[in-house]
């Protein structure tokens, strides 16, 4: 186990337990900023040894964010907390070339790190509910961010040793459920198949059709029962949607494949439609809103940097797993599920997908000694 992932270990324990022992309420340490600090921390740590390949990504992405911080900060006076705040997936996608070529460790040092988060998400998740806490725990983020991690995090532990165990299935599959989230369900279900597809027989088949079927209802139900019984157009996406259509309403082709004018405020009428939201308000405190208030990232990204950019950050993700000489179908699966994340949340945006995808990095040296022989098992 090598000393940067010893520190990833015990910063995630650390905030575990920190999210844990606050029962029903948010994490109380500022899990995003000790994040940050451990994913900024490569560039300390590895210096400039970064793979070719990668320098090319990482230049691209840096040179894209500086010509926009010139335009949009300096030149049109835009706040700097708004601009860091639209380009956290311009930042973190760079930032993640600095981690190709690592290595963090043997696979035991990988099962100890998933057993103790999986532990951590299983107990607080089970008290919140059971207790009456929380009916949407929380352990490090907002869960929505937090089960994208999960996820991923079970399908690496596949990818690595080539077996699941029952247990595994169980407990994160019921982790999946107690989140409540409507983002998690679909992420799990591409996951879930792309692993039991991996070789198909009846046996499997039988199996996935049932398991689409209970986790189909089990979002269905979920849907509507946050919704309050509202009606359809009252349910927070299609809002967001609604607010998304109208503001591009009068844009032209050129901006569905380069944005808006950088970090563009939505209209008036965008804001007030989302007033509830006033957090996430521009940091000016002036009463505008930018793109980040409509949640999917997807939406977000069309409006601020394109279709482009959108198809680069997909390239990107999936060119470093390639990199790290995972296959192609792992590299699509990962792709897919952010992406999946983002047409609800905030996906590429959050501080949980630079996270995963160190992972995915760190220990891809054992993916080549496992050779990708996949099975499923119930040992």
């Amino acid at each position: 186990m090598t000393l940067y992932f010893r520190i990833f270990l015990y910063t995630f324990l650390l905030l575990g337990l920190a999210g844990f022992i606050n029962w029903g309420k948010v994490n109380f340490l500022p899990v995003s900023i000790v994040f940050e600090c451990l994913i900024f921390s490569a560039i300390f740590t590895k210096g400039l040894n970064i793979n070719r390949q990668a320098f090319k990504i990482f230049f691209g992405f840096s040179l894209y964010f500086f010509v926009s911080f010139l335009y949009s900060v300096l030149y049109k006076g835009n706040n700097i907390l708004d601009f860091l705040l639209i380009y956290k997936s311009i930042v973190y996608v760079a930032i993640i070339a600095f981690y190709i070529g690592n290595k963090f460790g043997s696979i035991k040092s990988f099962n100890l790190f998933f057993y103790l988060v999986v532990s951590l998400f299983f107990l607080k998740y089970l008290l919140s509910i059971l207790l009456g806490l929380n009916n949407r725990p929380v352990l490090y983020l907002e869960n929505n961010f937090e089960m994208l991690f999960l996820t991923l995090l079970f399908y690496l532990k596949f990818v690595l040793t080539g077996k699941l165990s029952w247990f595994d299935w169980f407990i994160v599959s019921l982790i999946t459920f107690m989140s409540l989230s409507r983002s998690a369900i679909p992420v799990y279900i591409l996951v879930a198949s792309s692993i039991i597809f991996d070789k198909l027989t009846i046996r499997k088949l039988s199996f996935l059709t049932i398991f689409i079927a209970l986790a189909g209802y089990l979002f269905s139900m979920i849907l509507f029962e946050r919704s309050g019984g509202a009606s359809f157009d009252s349910i927070d996406r299609v809002v967001f949607f609604q607010v998304f259509a109208d503001e591009l309403s009068n844009a032209s082709i050129i901006n569905f494949f380069i944005g808006l004018d950088r970090i563009s405020p939505l209209s008036a009428d965008s804001c007030h439609a989302l007033r509830f939201y006033d957090g996430l308000f521009s940091y000016s405190n002036d009463g505008s809103c930018y793109s980040v208030i409509l949640h999917s990232f997807l939406f977000r990204v069309i409006l601020d940097h394109g279709l482009i950019i959108l198809g680069l950050l997909l390239f990107s993700t999936y060119k470093y797993l390639r990199l790290s000489k995972y296959t192609k179908k792992v590299s699509m699966v990962v792709v897919f599920a952010t992406f999946l994340n983002g047409l609800s949340v905030s996906s590429f945006n959050s501080v949980i997908f630079p996270l995963i995808m160190i992972l995915f990095i760190g220990f891809s040296h054992l993916n080549n000694i496992q050779s990708n022989r996949y099975s499923f098992k119930n040992d």
